[in-house]
């Protein structure tokens, strides 16, 4: 096993996640689209393996130990910029109900991409500042709203 995936599994171990073959192989998709992308868009300065893995995926994770994300539950994520931590948390809880808010059109553009590479089901993007959004989305609501920068795992 590579050692970034390695540093995965052991990582949301300590956060009280066990992956699947299926959720590793995910990362580890989500990771190489990531690097390939920031390269032409600029989605993160990261990019080193094992630190996109730290200081995204998992940092998105630890979200996780305040219980209170959970599968069926619906989360906005506003300015998802390369998808974190939204797509991370929709990776380990297929069953969350996720909506990415972007206004760049070239980071919406990678949010539709990996979303599809990815296969995952119940995933909106929406292209759009979120002061437009809010004026436009009604009564729609939302379970959690997340915002990055999250705490950082040392």
């Amino acid at each position: 096993m590579k050692e970034y995936l390695r540093i995965l599994e052991t990582g949301s171990k300590k956060l009280g996640t066990v992956l699947t073959d299926h959720q590793v192989s995910q990362f580890d998709t989500y990771l190489k689209q990531l690097r390939i992308f920031s390269e032409k868009f600029n989605l993160t300065a990261i990019t080193q393996r094992s630190e996109i893995v730290k200081k995204h995926f998992l940092d998105s994770l630890s979200v996780l130990t305040t219980k209170c994300v959970l599968p069926g539950k619906s989360l906005l994520d506003i300015g998802a910029g390369a998808g974190l931590p939204g797509l991370a948390l929709k990776i380990v809880l297929p069953g969350l109900k996720l909506t990415l808010l972007e206004a760049n059109k070239k980071k919406s553009n990678f949010l539709d991409h990996i979303t599809k590479e990815l296969k995952l089901e119940d995933a909106e993007v929406i292209n759009m500042r979120a002061e437009e959004f809010a004026k436009t989305a009604g009564r729609v609501k939302f379970d959690f709203l997340l915002k990055q920068p999250l705490h950082k795992i040392p």
